[in-house]
């Protein structure tokens, strides 16, 4: 779902992250060197709070991002979309996202689309484990 995710939108990197209250850990990634970051540095932290698409066009005119380590620093993030997922209990826990190290226009962003992504994602997150 992640490959899916980075191809239709065009973006050079996608993750689904799960947030706890100090971490973010990417259980899914293309093109994302590290498996977990701090929850200070996340841009999904911002996403989550919210019960639709957060998209953030350009990170240097973003007052929330122009600063961020992963804004000024590598991989220099310019663009990210997320959508909150929304766990069985009914928290928000992460987001399916996309990122860029180039800006885009908001309008590139099909939000259905993202939207559709995260609901992928949380039936998946529903379905039991088995136990054997």
């Amino acid at each position: 779902m992640t490959a899916l995710a980075r191809t239709l939108f065009g973006t050079q990197s996608a993750a689904r992250t799960v947030i706890d209250h100090d971490r973010q850990w990417h259980k899914a990634r293309i093109c994302v060197a590290d498996a977990e970051l701090p929850r200070s540095s996340s841009f999904c932290a911002v996403t989550i709070p919210h019960t639709s698409a957060t998209v953030i066009p350009d990170t240097l005119l973003d007052e929330r991002f122009r600063s961020n380590p992963l804004v000024v620093g590598e991989p220099k993030i310019r663009f990210y979309a997320g959508f909150p997922l929304e766990s069985r209990s009914g928290e928000f826990i992460g987001a399916p996202c996309v990122f860029d190290t180039e800006p885009r226009s908001a309008e590139t962003v099909d939000l259905v689309l993202l939207r559709e992504l995260a609901l992928m994602a949380q039936r998946e997150l529903a379905i039991p484990f088995a136990v054997e």
